[in-house]
C-alpha cells in the first residue's frame, strides 16, 4: 500500500521537469541553428573569394572578371547584402597575386550582435609567371 501512495504523489513530476528544462533546450537549439547559419555564410564568402581570385588570375582575365565571378557565386547562394567585393593585384617576394576581399555585416537575431565577416581569396597571377 505504501508503494501505491508514493506513486500517486509522484504523478505530474515529469511534466514539471520538462517545463523547467524546455526553455533551456529551446535556447540551445536556437544557438546551434544561428552558429550553423553563421558558419554557412562565412564558408560561402570564402568560396566566393577563392573562386573570384582564381577567375581573375587566369592568363587572359581581368580583375573585373574576378569581381563578377565572386558576385555571381554569392548571388547563387542567396547572399546579395554584402558590403564590398574588392579585387586587386599584390606582390610578395617578386610573385604577383590576385586577391579578392569580401566583407559582410552579419547580425545575429534575438541577440542584436553585429559581426563583420571577412573573406580573402588569393591566387598566383598567371600573367606574372
Amino acid at each position: 500500500m505504501r508503494f501505491a501512495q508514493f506513486q500517486l504523489r509522484d504523478q505530474g513530476s515529469n511534466t514539471v521537469g520538462f517545463a523547467l528544462i524546455a526553455p533551456l533546450l529551446v535556447g540551445v537549439f536556437l544557438a546551434v541553428v544561428q552558429i550553423a547559419n553563421l558558419l554557412n555564410v562565412q564558408i560561402t564568402l570564402i568560396a566566393a573569394a577563392n573562386s573570384g581570385a582564381r577567375a581573375a588570375s587566369a592568363f587572359d582575365a581581368t580583375l573585373m572578371e574576378g569581381t563578377a565571378e565572386a558576385i555571381q557565386r554569392l548571388a547563387n547562394q542567396g547572399i546579395v547584402d554584402y558590403e564590398s567585393v574588392i579585387t586587386r593585384r599584390t606582390s610578395q617576394n617578386g610573385i604577383t597575386f590576385v586577391e579578392v576581399k569580401i566583407t559582410k555585416n552579419y547580425q545575429i537575431p534575438w541577440v542584436g550582435v553585429k559581426l563583420n565577416l571577412l573573406a580573402l581569396g588569393k591566387s598566383v597571377d598567371e600573367k606574372s609567371l
